[in-house]
């Protein structure tokens, strides 16, 4: 009778807390699987059009991914939700790598998932662990910068702070490796060969990018030309970042560039077929892959571009959304606080005082400081910079240290060329200053026009909050 009683209390135990995560994750009385309206079969049926009972690995793993996808997404819209309605301080988390992994074991063990998936694949006899093989490692990492961005993710979700990733969308990742005669050879990573179940396309929420060049194709080779303007399209992909015990599912959004048009129909018509779609090539290259070969101008010029368009979409997303229920733009550090992963997002700090001068009409003081409150990049690197120059490694923002990484690539393309990014580009210019000790360097100007005067001087002094 005991043993009676004991199996009762664990059914009813399983059942609260399934009763718990149901009305957690808003899911109603839909099941996981085991049934023909339960979310495994339903992918299976309406989305991949076969059987369950003929379906294959990959088929398989794509409909448990929906299915976790579907338990998390209304808790995801209700974190949105509640983002939008108390406008709480968000962090804004920019990086040129985040190397998550395969997201179905994570996601499975983040929401609790771990005993009604063990069952279903009991129940269905399925290869769990071949299931999950089918998942590529997304190519959107390498190494540790990656992974600790990926971390700083995960930690913010799980301690529940208002927080969203930008990064790129690369099509392919550093290189697959293959072993031929002894020796590696490397192949193309392409992770996005099949549709990614977790990504989802905000095709309404496109932000252009407006650069002060073009690039045309001749010789088979794609070349800048300055002074000509040009636009790309900047389209983000939402991938969910959820924390330990699904509360809370944060946001990492992935930028793919694209051309306005996608191509030129007289040079079609004219029946030069691969001039016509050189734009839609020139832009789709630059989120093609991870890290592209930096030992030639043509690849060093596509890195730092790419650099500039994370960037540019990046703040021009975040500041659209801080626009949407604030009118105050002193209120701005008090809302929004950017992250900088490393020095590769440094120009963040230009294009926020580009923003803030040009299309926001601050005076030059006034966005100087907003930009200096804002801004964070506290890295192992930057540290390191900083130690080198005397200063505490423990400081909020680097900008000198932006300003200096920013000069050394400046050059290679043309940005948007209007009254602030005319002065910030005297500043790139101002090389000298980072071979300067720290007792060599005069004040900080207090204007442009000061700057213009003086170039030199302009990054020479360490900002208030570097000081701190």
């Amino acid at each position: 009778m005991s043993e009676v009683n004991e199996t009762a209390l664990k059914r009813s135990k399983r059942s609260d807390a399934k009763q718990d995560l149901l009305q957690q994750y808003g899911c109603g009385p839909i099941q996981f699987s085991g049934t023909n309206d339960a979310l495994y079969e339903r992918h299976l049926l309406f989305d991949d059009i076969i059987a369950p009972t003929t379906a294959g690995a990959r088929e398989q793993f794509e409909a448990a991914a929906r299915s976790a996808r579907d338990i998390l997404s209304q808790r995801w819209v209700r974190t949105n939700s509640t983002y939008d309605r108390e406008d709480p301080k968000r962090v804004y988390y920019l990086s040129m790598e985040f190397l998550i992994g395969r997201s179905l074991a994570n996601n499975v063990t983040n929401l609790l998932l771990d005993p009604f998936v063990k069952r279903a694949v009991e129940q269905k006899n399925l290869d769990w662990l071949g299931l999950i093989e089918q998942e590529p490692d997304a190519g959107l990492g390498n190494g540790g910068l990656g992974r600790l961005a990926a971390c700083f993710l995960d930690s913010m979700a799980t301690m529940q702070l208002p927080a969203m990733g930008y990064g790129l969308r690369y099509e392919y990742g550093i290189f697959k490796q293959t072993i031929q005669d002894g020796w590696q050879h490397e192949q193309p990573d392409n992770w996005l060969r099949r549709q990614d179940p977790w990504e989802v396309a905000r095709p309404n929420e496109t932000v252009e990018v407006k650069l002060n060049c073009s690039i045309e194709l001749h010789g088979g080779s794609f070349h800048p030309v300055p002074g000509r303007p040009s636009v790309l399209i900047g389209t983000p992909f939402d991938r969910p970042v959820v924390g330990y015990d699904g509360k809370t599912i944060n946001t990492l959004r992935l930028w793919a560039a694209a051309a306005p048009d996608y191509f030129d129909f007289q040079e079609f018509s004219r029946g030069d077929f691969v001039e016509a779609l050189a734009g839609t090539l020139a832009a789709e290259s630059l989120t093609r892959v991870l890290y592209p070969d930096d030992s030639t101008s043509m690849g060093q010029g596509l890195r730092f571009l790419q650099e500039y368009f994370l960037v540019a979409c990046s703040l021009a997303d975040l500041v659209r959304r801080f626009r949407r229920s604030n009118t105050d733009w002193d209120t701005f550090p008090e809302k929004v606080a950017i992250q900088l992963n490393d020095t590769h997002p440094t120009m963040a700090v230009p294009e926020l005082m580009r923003i803030l001068l040009d299309d926001a009409h601050l005076g030059w003081d006034q966005a100087w400081d907003l930009t200096q409150r804002t801004l964070a990049t506290p890295t192992t690197r930057c540290c390191r910079k900083l130690s080198r120059n005397g200063r505490s490694p423990g400081s909020r923002c680097c900008c000198h240290a932006t300003w200096r990484s920013s000069s050394r690539s400046i050059g290679a393309f043309s940005m948007p060329s209007g009254p602030a990014f005319r002065a910030t580009r005297v500043a790139f210019n101002a090389s000298a200053w980072s071979r300067k000790v720290p007792s060599e360097r005069s004040a900080w100007p207090t204007s442009p026009s000061s700057a213009r005067t003086a170039p030199t001087a302009w990054l020479q002094s360490t900002p208030g909050c570097c000081a701190r």
